[in-house]
């Protein structure tokens, strides 16, 4: 019997730029937190119910947006080729009847399609906005 995570790790030594699909998974588990947390989304709910944001809050949420945008398409790329080696982990892990390790790859593709389609672009939308809301405060 092959083993899930060695057979992931062999396919995927040359295939992805950051190292084996296990060690990018950690990374990529984890990666949410600087575009997930605080400030940018967390300014969500004050932003919809239209309530005043501090400078310092919105600078601070500009500039992770600003820097989720120069870095948005080499993240998309990576997860693309995470979310190759999650699904062949996940074949080889059912392949094995190994259900924890096949539901552990499947919940972080999932994780990545909600990066992907909402977290991310939210947080784009979020500080563009926050751009426009500053200019138009200054120009009043």
């Amino acid at each position: 019997m092959i083993d899930a995570i060695a057979t992931c790790r062999q396919s995927s030594r040359e295939a992805t730029p950051r190292g084996p699909p296990i060690e990018m998974a950690i990374r990529f588990s984890s990666s949410c937190t600087g575009w997930c947390s605080a400030p940018p989304l967390g300014l969500l709910e004050s932003l919809a119910r239209n309530e005043p944001v501090d400078d310092i809050r919105a600078g601070r949420a500009i500039q992770m947006a600003d820097r989720l945008r120069h870095e948005y398409d080499k993240m998309l790329r990576e997860h693309h080729a995470l979310t190759v080696e999650l699904r062949k982990l996940a074949a080889a892990a059912k392949e094995e009847a190994k259900p924890d390790q096949a539901r552990f790859a499947e919940e972080l593709i999932v994780h990545a399609q909600n990066e992907e389609q909402v977290l991310y672009p939210a947080t784009l939308v979020i500080g563009d906005y926050l751009k426009l809301r500053r200019s138009s405060h200054a120009g009043q």
